[in-house]
């Protein structure tokens, strides 16, 4: 079994978590968010309005990008920026938004505990690229640690503990010879790594982009790329909604996966307009969002990533049952 320090979280983030929690008790407790059952009213011009959460950063460039290019026919759609799946998925299941995106782990363990979500797009996938995706493994360049194997009784920072980072991460140790239960995984936020690594307070560090732009250009070095190397293209995100509102709302949910297809196809076949489109809606310096691997998006769900992911998160006692994901797909047309 692995060993697994956990850093208290600073209170901004305990709060926003202790939130999260509350909000899905009051849920189960209720059956379902009455407000999911609606399309969101209406935006104007016969348009419907749809809440989505998602994580600050590139996902919510990803959906502003489509908003921007007018991909998203007959929506008007809000974007609500959070940290990730913890608070998106309880907006979504108490009816402050319609959809959410987050990590496919999420998702699972949400599915597992019974929430009554449905996968209906996919958000972001992995490269096929072993030695460069958009997450990494980072080691300073001082020869201390020269492979995965090196980091047995190191420490190494994740930006949060049993998710889809330190669930790939575990893989790619185990894969490489290392035995991930030798490995102490603290959380430290994608933002302070770099710092982290650079002063020692860690021994390796598992950001992802542009973070991981940011710590080559102070002198880090690549030494595994967890998501790739879990599986080529690995499916990392998806978008969720609730079984009422994707019964009730069929159009909207349409009208807004086809919003998420375009969007995928423009940026596949144009990434230098999304690379300039990122620095005015993600925060990222120009020079990084020229450099950064981007990840890929894609337009139908890979169901085999789906299942090696609900196999892992037995395996590394992440989920306590196996998540279900033929359930999570039923009646998404996915």
């Amino acid at each position: 079994m692995r060993t697994a320090v956990r850093r208290p979280l600073p209170p901004s983030r305990a709060l926003l978590a202790a939130g999260a929690l509350l909000t899905l008790t009051a849920t189960l407790a209720a059956g379902c968010g009455g407000g999911a059952t609606s399309s969101g009213g209406s935006g104007g011009s016969g348009e419907s309005k749809v809440v989505v959460a998602e994580t600050a950063g590139m996902p919510t460039a990803f959906l502003q990008y489509g908003i921007k290019k007018g991909f998203f026919e007959g929506l008007t759609v809000e974007v609500q920026s959070g940290q990730g799946g913890a608070a998106s998925i309880p907006a979504v299941v108490s009816g402050d938004a319609q959809f959410a995106g987050s990590n496919a782990v999420s998702v699972l363990l949400a599915g597992g505990k019974g929430l009554p979500i449905k996968i209906v797009a996919p958000g972001s996938f992995a490269t096929d690229d072993l030695e460069r995706d958009y997450s990494s493994v980072m080691v300073r360049d001082d020869g201390s640690i020269d492979s995965l194997k090196d980091l047995e009784g190191k420490t190494v920072a994740v930006n949060t503990l049993d998710n889809i980072n330190d669930l790939t991460l575990m893989k790619l140790l185990d894969d490489a010879g290392a035995d991930s239960s030798k490995v102490n995984l603290i959380e430290v936020p994608f933002p302070e790594m770099a710092a982290a690594l650079r002063t020692g307070k860690v021994d390796a560090t598992n950001p992802i982009e542009p973070f991981v732009s940011q710590s080559l250009a102070e002198g880090a070095r690549i030494i595994g790329s967890p998501f790739s190397g879990t599986r080529r293209n690995l499916q990392v995100g998806c978008f969720v909604t609730t079984e009422q509102f994707l019964q009730q709302n069929p159009e909207t949910v349409e009208r807004f996966r086809a919003g998420l297809s375009r969007t995928a196809k423009d940026i596949a076949e144009h990434p230098d307009a999304f690379r300039e489109f990122l620095p005015g809606a993600a925060d990222i310096e120009p020079e990084l969002a020229e450099e950064m691997v981007l990840p890929a998006w894609q337009t139908s769900i890979d169901r085999e990533s789906l299942q090696l992911l609900a196999d892992l998160m037995v395996k590394y006692k992440i989920a306590q049952g196996r998540p279900p994901v033929a359930e999570l797909l039923e009646g998404t047309k996915q």
